[in-house]
């Protein structure tokens, strides 16, 4: 049986959106964690969640670790497919038997992922790093969960969201060729050294030295209208020698039409990790991966 297994491994920006207020953009969905937490303070079958046809998750595991700029937020999902149990058949003597399991039984999936938040005054931001299973939960059922329950505590609160969650992946191959492949770039951040207050350009006074060092200079398309050309020029800025633009993030759909993130500080991330297995089961081992989760959330 074999020891280690690989995994693939996706970045996602955690976002939400305005509902009919599309000028006000894209919004870091900074009380993820709260609503997390308050999921996993239910009792395990009120954190049951129906995916689709004979499949359910729930919440499983929680874990939070902080430090000054950052907080870490670690768990995993537990997922299983139901209605479904064939025959078993012994690899070794070719012989089936009846399967033991019951109908509304199902073979456990783990899902793993951390989320690194920022939620300061200057900086919003949430990044999900995801364990990639192709029968656990993606990142569209993890928001679907999210979404579920966020609607379920707001009608007990007596409350509405006017909000939506979506995500929008982190894009980690060739910049301009992200670029070129979007259909539709629709709101550019350039961050910007602080120091160009001072120069000849600007002429500000030296009272920014008490500044962040970088300034964002948001640009926005206008409504139905694209700035991926706009986002080339910009990016040959961020590439000259002595510019004082030190980041871009760029914000768009595909041509698939799914929401996409570039930001130039993600580039060449690690998209894939060795995973330990339990020699019991043949699961991905939680407590090892749950580490190597927070330590690529930590190098983003």
């Amino acid at each position: 049986m074999e020891k280690t297994k690989k995994r693939q491994i996706e970045y996602h920006a955690i976002i939400k959106q305005i509902y009919r207020h599309p000028e006000i953009g894209p919004q870091a969905f900074t009380e993820i964690y709260a609503l997390l937490s308050d999921i996993l303070a239910l009792p395990k079958k009120d954190r049951r969640y129906e995916m689709k046809t004979s499949k359910i998750c729930f919440l499983e595991r929680l874990s939070v670790q902080k430090d000054s700029e950052y907080t870490y937020v670690s768990g995993y999902f537990e997922s299983a497919v139901y209605e479904f149990r064939p025959k078993l058949i012994n690899t070794v003597t070719a012989t089936t038997r009846d399967n033991p399991k019951e109908k509304l039984e199902g073979e456990v999936e783990k899902t793993h992922f951390c989320l690194r938040i920022c939620d300061k005054i200057y900086t919003k931001e949430v990044i999900l790093v995801l364990e990639k299973n192709a029968n656990g939960v993606n990142v569209k059922q993890f928001l679907n969960y999210l979404t579920s329950f966020n609607k379920r505590f707001a009608a007990e609160k007596e409350r509405k969201i006017n909000y939506y969650l979506q995500n929008h992946m982190l894009v980690r191959d060739d910049i301009e060729e992200a670029i070129r492949g979007m259909s539709r770039a629709r709101v550019a951040e350039l961050y910007i050294d602080k120091k160009l207050l001072g120069s000849q350009a600007l002429d500000f006074s030296n009272r920014f030295a008490e500044a962040k060092q970088s300034m964002i200079l948001t640009v926005k398309a206008e409504k139905n209208a694209s700035i991926k050309d706009a986002a080339m020029d910009f990016l040959r800025l961020l590439q000259g020698t002595r510019s004082e633009v030190v980041k871009m993030k760029l914000w768009g759909i595909d041509d698939d039409n799914q929401n996409v993130l570039i930001d130039t500080a993600y580039f060449g991330k690690k998209t894939e990790i060795v995973c330990d297995l339990n020699p019991d089961t043949g699961e991905i081992s939680s407590a090892p991966i749950l580490l190597a989760l927070k330590e690529l959330a930590e190098r983003l």
